[in-house]
């Protein structure tokens, strides 16, 4: 499950900006887990779960972890200093609990990025 919040405003040929927020939950089942189709009256987990029932490991047991938790929040704009020079500039934060559906702390990462744009 994931949720995106952005919003930011635009002046054509001055700035550019825009906040963004997203908050997303990663179960256990994703594209690298292994499928089987059921039958009959077998019920199916809802995701994010922190079971897999469509694999079985050694000696039958479920694949099980914790839900990953993943929350990015930042912006980015750019300007235009002339009309054949612009600046552009992004600062995200990354902040991770549960990193690979493994019980695990807060893990962070800090994002940056800048340019001059010229135009010819």
């Amino acid at each position: 499950m994931a949720g995106l919040l952005r919003f930011g405003f635009d002046k054509p040929g001055r700035s550019q900006a825009e906040a963004n927020f997203m908050l997303m939950a990663h179960g256990i089942i994703g594209k690298d887990s292994s499928l089987t189709w059921y039958t009959g009256s077998e019920s199916v987990v809802e995701t994010p779960s922190t079971e897999n029932p469509f694999y079985s490991g050694n000696y039958g047991e479920l694949e099980q972890g914790a839900i990953e938790y993943s929350l990015i929040m930042g912006g980015e704009g750019s300007a235009a200093v002339t009309d054949w020079l612009s600046l552009k500039g992004a600062l995200y934060l990354n902040l991770y609990w549960n990193k690979d559906n493994e019980e695990a702390d807060l893990m962070t990462d800090l994002q940056f990025s800048a340019s001059l744009i010229f135009h010819w």
